[in-house]
């Protein structure tokens, strides 16, 4: 028995030094799970929620806890499909996040389907969402996925907005997660907390580009315009970078969901902050991937999928660059085309850019 106690012990002792040491480590990215735990779906031939388990299993057992390099996990919104009316996809999606639980530390933010109901309109904007009970509940600061968790800093609005602190290498990167269209008060709120950690700064919100490009920037995403917020003071995407992240040098990475076109599911876009310095913006969202439907299926789920693609952002300080690779659980491979598997090679001094003082 002690010689057991004295293994354990030597086995800690090494994890801990590896992940303080650590030059190199992952983020896992799941957009949009959102049909696999569709109501509908649950009882179908395929077995949605399966995949969606299998996927935070994969990140589970590929997590620094299990000996492997992902550091965190983040979700970008939609974790269920049917607004607050169908309470059996929030009891999955809260199934799946339990996968996770004192594995490896994770954020979830909302997405516009996660919002207690949604209003069609006649006049633009076309759609109006509204309410909070139901994502609080689940995933709010006193749910059991972050109450009395150390790497969870705190919340606005319940838990619509949050923040955490990435600990890794000699790095402490602070991760900030926005409700759909923020308002004024949000970015208010997101700017004390910007003030109060000088971190490296990585910005998670659900609805920020779309699979379109820019015409003022060529080879550039186009920022999305849902408009779901704008009747109660939400700000537009594009609003959001020039009167907030362009402003904040530590802010570097926006990463977003929400916008797909059947496969065409990824977009990223480069800006200028006020400072001259770069922010990257990415796009992933593959809830319109059908491929391991029947041809009979695919009509009637045609927009029920995802099949299993999530993303991998591989950091490496020394190499100055994040390697952005996509991958599915189920089909057990990665997508190699030109925006699933690139490089983001810095062009600026981390520590002149992220200077503490």
């Amino acid at each position: 028995m002690n010689g057991i106690k004295r293994y354990f012990s030597i086995f800690f002792v090494f994890l801990s030094f590896a992940i303080c040491c650590a030059k190199e480590f992952t983020i896992a990215v799941i957009p949009d799970t959102q049909s696999y735990v569709d109501y509908r779906l649950l009882k179908s031939d395929y077995n949605f929620p399966e995949i969606y388990y299998r996927q935070m299993q994969y990140i589970a057992d590929n997590s620094l806890k299990k000996g492997g390099t992902i550091s965190y996990a983040i979700h970008l919104g939609d974790v269920v499909n049917n607004y607050s009316y169908q309470l059996m996809e929030w009891i999955v999606s809260d199934a799946g996040f339990s996968l996770l639980d004192d594995i490896i530390p994770f954020m979830v933010i909302p997405g516009n389907h996660d919002y207690d109901e949604s209003e069609n309109l006649k006049e633009s904007p076309k759609q109006r969402i509204r309410g909070c009970k139901y994502f609080t509940t689940f995933f709010g600061p006193e749910s059991k996925h972050f109450k009395d968790k150390e790497w969870y800093g705190g919340s606005y609005n319940g838990g619509m907005n949050s923040w955490q602190i990435l600990s890794i290498g000699d790095e402490d990167f602070l991760i900030l997660g926005l409700e759909v269209e923020p308002s004024q008060d949000v970015l208010d709120w997101a700017q004390t907390i910007l003030s109060l950690h000088k971190n490296p700064t990585i910005v998670c919100t659900h609805e920020f580009l779309s699979t379109e490009y820019d015409k003022n920037a060529p080879g550039n995403a186009a920022f999305s315009f849902g408009g779901y917020r704008l009747l109660d003071g939400g700000l537009n995407p594009k609003d959001i970078m020039d009167s907030f992240i362009k402003k904040h040098n530590q802010i570097f990475l926006v990463l977003c969901g929400h916008y797909a076109v059947g496969n065409d599911s990824e977009n990223a876009r480069t800006d200028l902050n006020e400072n001259g310095n770069k922010v990257y913006s990415l796009l992933s969202d593959y809830q319109f991937r059908n491929s391991l439907l029947n041809d009979k299926d695919k009509q009637k789920y045609k927009y029920y999928g995802g099949d299993g693609w999530l993303r991998l952002l591989t950091f490496d300080k020394e190499r100055k660059s994040i390697h952005i690779q996509t991958y599915s659980t189920e089909l057990k491979c990665y997508e190699k085309d030109f925006n699933s598997d690139f490089v983001i090679q810095f062009d600026w001094d981390w520590n002149e850019r992220f200077d503490r003082l």
